[in-house]
């Protein structure tokens, strides 16, 4: 496959290990494969069929007896085992086929491998789906994958997610200025899932580190034709962009302060805050009102002004280790999940001109604990008798029956740890302090940073990227960020 057209968006983040879809376009298609196989084969075990375990004997035991001199004899018993499913088609057309193009012992040997991996693969699949993409369902998907190299099992975990070009370039801006603005310490101030993307209209496959591979027509409507039957019926042939997502194993906001809240100190809570203080100011500027605050247009008047009601807690993932001894290790790790920035903070000058004006009002020294207020205002909103929106529709409505009821006897143990969390925000010398604390650091570091760093060539990477691939988001962002710059 050729590589032509690389545009490098230039990223440092950590070096951390990331899913294989993440990687190459070879590990795009395997992954791809492989999901939709285990999609398949999960489907019939779940309605109880006992004939995939006896072809999977009958596979191990022909695998073990393989040489080149009985191959074809091979071939034919594992065939003949594989006929037994053709009542289930779908699976009997995905490994017949992998058998067909199976031509020496080698390539019969690894069709053998992989069914047999695939079924102990089900032992620990995980696929969890929801609604919540910007143009259709997102699939959090989790499974063991055994390796002959290896006596351990790889873990493979990772979120798909259909969405748009939006999301995928203000992950890249997000990633980049939270690892290139300084925070005095080798820990980023936040962390943002590693991102890659696919689009079946453009045909390109877009790796984690920005660069674009074009995909052939074939290969296009392959991948595209094995997300649909894994999204299932609801998804339409028109959406065209999937992205797929590092997978933060923590707990998004609203859980935490529903669960481990209460087991943080005081000199922990004051971190917590205080790096909610960071994420929620940088938000601000690049224009993110989905996670820890509510921003509405007055069309009238033209302008902009805070909107006190529920956000989006479960799009702040909160990594902690309770049970680490080391006082020099940084207590938590704040991921900032699903960076859209608002599209009308991008093309319509009109609200991008409000917008400005509303952060020059906002972004002030003398203005911290104004916006710290808001924060809480936020918080409360979102926590007070909410169900989060990151569950299913069932899951959110079993969820509030039980509450209710449990409200009626005074015994909810999961709104007794809130409280906490509730009364700390009201109590002054706990949350607001360090949400103060928080905004005057970020505040500082995008007036003493932020337009040097725009102007380095450790931003050209990203810049370039933004140009070719969405240059009215980099002129929405260099107009805000003139903000420090004249200022300096």
């Amino acid at each position: 496959m050729n590589q032509t057209n690389l545009i490098k968006s230039g990223l440092t983040a950590p070096n951390r290990p990331v899913d294989p879809i993440l990687g190459s376009t070879e590990k795009v298609i395997s992954s791809t494969n492989s999901l939709y196989r285990l999609v398949s084969l999960s489907k019939e075990i779940k309605n109880g069929n006992t004939e995939i375990a006896a072809v999977k004997k009958v596979w191990e035991q022909s695998l073990q007896q393989l040489d080149s001199s009985n191959a074809v004899e091979v071939k034919e018993r594992m065939i003949a085992a594989l006929d037994t499913l053709q009542n289930q088609p779908t699976i009997y057309k995905i490994y017949i086929s992998l058998l067909d193009k199976a031509t020496t012992p080698e390539a019969l040997a690894k069709c053998a491998k992989k069914f047999i991996k695939d079924i102990a693969s089900l032992n620990t699949f995980a696929l969890v789906k929801t609604t919540l993409g910007a143009n259709g369902p997102t699939h959090i998907v989790g499974y063991s994958r055994f390796c002959t190299k290896s006596i351990f099992a790889a873990r493979r975990d990772y979120v798909v997610k259909w969405t748009n070009w939006n999301e995928i370039h203000s992950s890249h801006l997000y990633e980049t200025l939270t690892q290139n603005l300084p925070h005095g310490n080798q820990v980023p101030l936040f962390c943002v899932p590693k991102t890659a993307a696919l689009d079946f209209d453009k045909q390109i496959h877009e790796m984690s580190d920005g660069t674009q591979i074009p995909l052939e027509q074939e290969t296009t409507c392959h991948l595209k034709q094995s997300f649909l039957a894994t999204a299932g019926e609801n998804n339409s042939s028109s959406d065209t962009q999937i992205a797929f997502f590092e997978k933060i194993n923590g707990t998004n906001l609203f859980e935490f302060v529903h669960t481990k809240y209460r087991d943080l100190d005081s000199s922990q809570k004051e971190i917590l805050f205080e790096k909610i203080g960071q994420l929620t100011l940088l938000d601000l500027l690049l224009g993110n009102p989905d996670r820890l605050f509510r921003t509405k247009y007055n069309a009238k008047t033209n302008q902009y002004q805070f909107d006190i009601r529920v956000a989006n807690l479960g799009n702040l993932m909160i990594l902690w280790d309770q049970d680490s001894s080391d006082e020099d290790e940084d207590l938590f790790e704040l991921y900032a999940i699903d960076n859209s920035i608002d599209s009308s903070l991008i093309t319509n000058e009109n609200q991008k001109a409000a917008y400005k004006q509303f952060l020059q009002n906002t972004l002030t020294s003398d203005g911290m604990e104004s916006l710290a207020d808001v924060i809480i205002s936020f918080l409360r909103e979102s926590l007070e008798n909410k169900v989060p929106k990151t569950q299913s529709s069932r899951a959110r409505t079993n969820r509030k029956v039980a509450v209710d009821n449990n409200k009626k006897v005074g015994r909810d143990p999961r709104q007794m740890v809130c409280n906490l969390f509730l009364q700390d925000l009201k109590d002054e010398d706990i949350a607001k302090p360090a949400l103060i604390k928080g905004l005057c650091k970020m505040l500082e570091t995008l007036s003493l940073s932020l337009p040097g760093f725009w102007e380095s060539e450790q931003a050209l990477n990203i810049k370039n990227y933004l140009k070719q691939s969405h240059p009215a988001l980099l002129d929405a962002i260099s107009e805000r960020f003139e903000i420090f710059s004249k200022r300096g």
